[in-house]
């Protein structure tokens, strides 16, 4: 599962968005946590386009009025892709509402609570696009654009990818 990834504006993701058909830069954003902002790519009528999102799809308002956050009743910033066709959660969005999450890297933890250690995977080569749902939600008239990401089960022998430890 993904818990926490970053973007760096490099040319590796540059060439993502450019293959996305997406004439903008990614913003550099480090260590984005569940709730936090990212910036995802989906398509609408006329083009695909690149937005700041909330990572978690179930948001509402903060109680102080100050913005959103994700829904504390569920936890939606990750999406299994054996449930998507079975949850009414994420079967509802799952062929109208697709995006791609460009990603630098990712953190995965390993080992025992109490001695984890952190390991920032990125790809070999490339950049990463996770693949992931989006909801528009309207809140009075403020458009907030939020999203999961879909995970699956590391590759056999993961080796398209590089980890490292964190810092």
């Amino acid at each position: 599962m993904c818990g926490r990834y970053n973007v760096i504006d490099d040319p590796k993701v540059q060439d993502l968005l450019t293959i996305l058909g997406i004439p903008l830069r990614a913003q550099t954003r480090l260590n984005i946590a569940p709730g936090g902002s990212g910036q995802i790519v989906y398509q609408t009528a006329q083009q695909r386009t690149l937005v700041d999102a909330i990572w978690s799809l179930l948001i509402e308002r903060k109680p102080d009025n100050t913005g959103y956050r994700p829904s504390p009743r569920y936890s939606t910033f990750n999406a299994r892709a054996g449930s998507l066709a079975s949850s009414p959660l994420w079967k509802a969005r799952l062929h109208r509402q697709r995006a791609i999450i460009p990603a630098s890297g990712f953190h995965e933890w390993t080992g025992e609570k109490g001695h984890k250690q952190c390991y920032h995977i990125r790809a070999a080569k490339g950049a990463i696009a996770f693949a992931g749902l989006y909801e528009l939600w309207d809140f009075d008239g403020d458009l907030v654009p939020a999203y999961t990401i879909i995970t699956l089960p590391p590759p056999p022998g993961s080796h398209i990818f590089t980890p490292r430890a964190c810092r």
